[in-house]
């Protein structure tokens, strides 16, 4: 339910815009909840960064994501 709550919010801001929002939503899942949960949201958190022109974490999101989508088969 928190991630939910999380995930939809950071959805939302992300899609109006509100990019810090966003950040600050995934930012709270990536902190607070169980590793899975942090992959599902990883692209969107990614996203949320590049559009802040915070790259390097962009792409440490996206590599956390990728190599946790490999480690998974």
């Amino acid at each position: 339910m928190i991630y939910d709550s999380r995930y939809l919010t950071g959805y939302a801001s992300y899609l109006t815009k509100d990019f810090e929002q966003a950040k600050s939503q995934f930012f709270l899942i990536e902190q607070f909840l169980d590793t899975s949960y942090q992959v599902a949201s990883a692209p969107l958190y990614a996203l949320s960064l590049n559009e802040l022109r915070e790259w390097e974490k962009a792409e440490e999101r996206l590599n956390f994501w990728a190599g946790s989508i490999q480690n998974a088969q």
